[in-house]
């Protein structure tokens, strides 16, 4: 005789984070911005056909960039009061130093927008001063070279752009907006920066603005004498004349044109210092660079822009990334806080451009992604905008480790979680795939994929392979690229050719994650059968996914949880390889519920049919259980307790962290079976469960609030 009997079938989400939105900067006419640069961008209505030349695939120009010398001249701009067009022109020159890698050449195409250009010099030998032409300034050379020639193009020119884009300038006491809590925000001092991600560093220099292409940098600001600017590598000299400065960075770390940045404002500054892993005598310097309210700032309870507060990890973090990774690839580290930024922090190598805001916050996990973008993003680059996850995926996922960091598996389950809960929020199966989305989405409508998703990507490698295995795997990666950029087919082969017998074909992993949309969607059903002294539990696990592009077959490797009626839990993994799986566990008791562990592999269940069966003897299996499972938050719970003698009855509801939240009854009982409503009123969606006392006996069972 067979009796189906309903048991709970559990999603367990590990650890939902909470935390607060709170705005980079807006006015009465603005909405909220998002909190990080991993979910605000561009916003494809407001800027359509903006970047409608760019091209996603590697351009194959007849060159390759050496070095840029980059001279701008922001005196008149940063000593003036207002921003008309009239305000914002300045001088600049760019001296390109290429490898020509193609016969028979004639000229050489850049990218230059936003510019006029005033002369062309070629090896010192004056060229005529073409225009740019719907972005492209061709340089006629004066003569052929031969392939393996370096040749130097000198640009000078005025920058013309009317609005900000590339260039950004602010006068002082610009009002910027007012805050969640009232206060109102001002600009400090009056600033100019650049902001470059993906392509608009032609908007403000001339150059070959692609990823792939990187290139040593000197870079020269000339400035008011009581500014400072900052820029990428090391200070080479500050010229200090009567009424001006002239400061000098060079950074001899190849760098990608849209990593190369530069800020002036009336800052104050501090730095810290980071001792080697590889060498504790070598030490690297950390700079700051933020307005003097925030250096003399002293509260931490989020009502001052507290730069000493916020930038205290940063030291720890270098280290903690330095042993996880690699050592430090670069010559310096820093930060310079500026405001309004329509964005978190955008890791300009060797300094970080980030919003004001998060000297209010002391957002760890803002600082720790574009930190850990100085390896994942600055050292190894995409290739292309098409490869762009590696950078944003692995910096997002870089997050979590931090969080592990200071607060173990939790806090690093924590993060990874609130990223799945953000993909499937935003779309989940709808969404296109990861790989070559349309360069206008990216930091849109769409960077829900490159961040979140594309975390999950390195996260599930990771569990797939085991630490053992990944970190070695991954830390090869970087050294094998460091400096140079790669493609998605690179860190595919890469991990297909480094990882030995892996429990799935890696080809399929990376083919299916990032070349496709969308995840493996499952119908379960499970069958307990009861024997003497154990219960063997069949499951069959059936991929339903549907939708254009979306496989039919997920290769995954998925981590079950089996519970018995005393808290008793036992897990095991299962790598799946076809549409349609079967997989067995004996278990050494009464199945309470099982799950299929999220925080484990991307999924969702559709439906699920569970049954016991009973022994022989056709004694049945009394157990407490909840109905409805799942819960919506207007519908009403109820616990069917049966009890099996007479005694004091206690019933406590717990949150999935182990949270009690409420007692739902506690007083003495008779046997017999028992049915207690429970209230889902100002629960959030999520796992809970709910424990039973009557004397020595102790059960529990899990149920799903859906909203």
């Amino acid at each position: 005789m067979k009796k189906t009997l309903i048991l709970t079938l559990i999603l367990i989400f590990a650890f939902e984070a909470k935390s607060q939105n709170i705005p980079y900067f807006f006015s009465p006419d603005s909405k909220e911005t998002s909190e990080s640069k991993s979910s605000f961008g561009i916003n494809p209505n407001d800027e359509k056909g903006k970047y409608d030349f760019l091209q996603s695939a590697i351009v194959h120009r007849p060159y390759n960039v050496l070095k840029y010398d980059l001279f701008l001249d922001w005196y008149d701009v940063l000593i003036k009061t207002g921003v008309t067009p009239p305000e914002r022109v300045w001088r600049g020159s760019n001296k390109i130093t290429v490898r020509i890698d193609s016969a028979q050449i004639k000229y050489l195409e850049f990218d230059a927008m936003n510019m006029a250009i005033q002369s062309i010099q070629v090896d010192n030998k004056t060229v005529p001063a073409t225009q740019p032409s719907k972005g492209i300034l061709k340089v006629n050379l004066p003569f052929i070279y031969n392939v393996g020639d370096t040749v130097g193009i000198t640009i000078n020119y005025l920058y013309i752009g009317a609005t900000d884009l590339g260039f950004y300038l602010y006068p002082e006491k610009m009002f910027v907006g007012t805050l969640q809590n009232g206060d109102s925000v001002w600009v400090e001092s009056r600033m100019a920066y650049t902001m470059s991600e993906p392509e608009d560093a032609r908007y403000w220099m001339p150059c070959n603005d692609a990823p792939n292409d990187k290139a040593i940098s000197t870079i020269s600001v000339r400035v008011p004498k009581d500014f400072i600017a900052v820029s990428n590598g090391l200070i080479y000299k500050i010229d200090d004349m009567l009424d001006y400065k002239v400061f000098t960075w060079k950074d001899n770390t190849p760098v990608a044109t849209y990593l190369m940045a530069v800020t002036a404002s009336k800052f104050a500054t501090f730095s810290d210092w980071y001792k080697r892993v590889s060498n504790p005598k070598d030490s690297v310097e950390i700079q700051y660079y933020v307005w003097q309210k925030d250096f003399d700032a002293t509260k931490t309870d989020g009502t001052q822009y507290n730069a000493h507060n916020a930038f205290k990890p940063t030291v720890d973090m270098v280290t903690y990334y330095s042993k996880t990774f690699t050592e430090f690839p670069l010559i310096k580290y820093g930060m310079v806080a500026i405001q309004p930024f329509s964005f978190g922090g955008m890791e300009h190598q060797t300094l970080t451009s980030i919003n004001r805001v998060w000297m209010r916050t002391a957002d760890q996990f803002g600082i720790a992604h574009e930190l850990a973008h100085q390896w994942i993003g600055d050292m190894i680059t995409c290739a292309t905008w098409k490869d762009v996850w590696i950078n944003e995926g692995g910096a997002s996922w870089s997050e979590a480790l931090w969080s592990e960091k200071i607060s173990g598996s939790r806090g690093y389950l924590e993060r990874e979680y609130d990223k799945r809960k953000k993909y499937l929020n935003n779309g989940g199966l709808a969404l296109p795939a990861i790989y070559d989305l349309p360069i206008n989405t990216i930091f849109g409508n769409n960077a829900v994929l490159i961040y979140e998703k594309a975390s999950w990507v390195y996260h599930q490698l990771r569990t797939m392979l085991g630490d053992s295995v990944y970190f070695p795997a991954l830390r090869n990666l970087m050294k094998k690229y460091a400096y140079n950029s790669l493609e998605t087919d690179d860190f595919a082969n890469h991990f297909i050719t480094e990882v030995k017998n892996p429990p799935i074909s890696l080809t399929a992993y990376f083919d299916q994650w990032l070349k496709h949309p969308g995840h493996p969607v499952f119908d379960i059903s499970a069958v307990a059968t009861k024997n003497a002294n154990y219960y063997d539990e069949k499951i069959t696990l059936t991929q339903v996914q549907t939708g254009p592009d979306i496989p039919t077959t997920f290769q995954t490797v998925i981590r079950m949880m089996f519970w018995g009626n005393k808290g008793t839990m036992i897990a095991d993994t299962f790598a799946l390889k076809n549409s349609m799986e079967v997989v067995n566990v004996t278990l050494p008791f009464i199945p309470d519920s099982m799950a299929i562990d999220s925080s484990f592999s991307m999924f969702q269940v559709k439906k699920i049919l569970t049954t016991i069966q009973e022994n022989k003897n056709g004694e049945a299996l009394q157990k407490m259980g909840i109905v409805p499972n799942p819960v919506s938050d207007n519908d009403i719970a109820s616990v069917l307790v049966p009890v099996k003698f007479y005694g004091q009855i206690e019933l406590e509801l717990f949150d999935n962290l182990g949270n009690r939240l409420y007692s739902i009854y506690n007083s003495p009982l008779d046997a017999g079976s028992y049915k207690f409503n429970i209230s889902t009123s100002g629960l959030s969606s999520g796992v809970y469960r709910v424990i039973m006392r009557n004397g020595s006996q102790i059960e529990s069972s899990q149920f799903v609030i859906v909203k």
